[in-house]
């Protein structure tokens, strides 16, 4: 098992503070922003994967943990998947 890149610790370390900021705030928008921020961590990850910084299997754990995390907060929040389904007007 490959160990893990000091940029890919920060980032599941980011993942985790801003889960608990987002669990106090306690609303929808909580959730979306908290989507937005796991959407640029996951961008980075894809950088560090490309650059030859983490292997494949960190890469795709790393992508996992945060479809936990937003699923563990929504549920945490009591949203549906109604409830978090973006609309583009």
């Amino acid at each position: 098992m490959a160990v893990l890149s000091s940029e890919l610790d920060h980032l599941y370390r980011s993942i985790e503070r801003w889960f608990e900021r987002y669990t106090e705030m306690g609303d929808v928008s909580a959730y979306f922003m908290f989507k937005d921020d796991i959407e640029v961590a996951e961008n980075y990850a894809e950088l560090l994967l490309k650059s030859g910084k983490i292997h494949s299997e960190e890469f795709f754990r790393f992508l996992n943990y945060c479809d936990e995390k937003l699923e563990s907060l929504k549920s945490i929040l009591g949203l549906s998947d109604e409830d978090v389904v973006e609309r583009f007007a």
